[in-house]
């Protein structure tokens, strides 16, 4: 599963996006991508969802607790889980197709 904490009114979250949606794409049924927008208006997240072309849900969190949980502070960042639900690895900050697509191959089962 990848996990990515995004904002419609943050600049690095729209740098991000297409490779999100290209690599959610690419992938397929082989990995499940959720997005998880925080501090948002709810319209503003729907219209840049719907702009973008998200193929994958989107959970909406204004007070951005689901984030804080994580133990991540500010936004985007992008968290990669294997199969049995252990985080591999996470990404703070816009991830780029390479950098994605590397960390989305390590947790797909061999």
């Amino acid at each position: 599963m990848v996990v990515n904490v995004w904002a419609s009114w943050c600049g690095p979250c729209r740098i991000e996006s297409p490779n999100l949606v290209m690599a959610a794409n690419l992938y397929g049924d082989r990995v499940q991508f959720l997005g998880v927008d925080i501090l948002d208006q709810r319209s503003a997240a729907q219209a840049f969802i719907q702009e973008e072309g998200y193929p994958y849900p989107s959970v909406f969190n204004p007070t951005g607790d689901i984030r804080d949980r994580l133990g991540y502070i500010g936004q985007p960042v992008t968290i990669f889980f294997d199969a049995q639900g252990k985080k591999v690895a996470s990404w703070g900050g816009p991830i780029g197709l390479p950098e994605l697509t590397a960390r989305i191959d390590m947790i797909l089962p061999s």
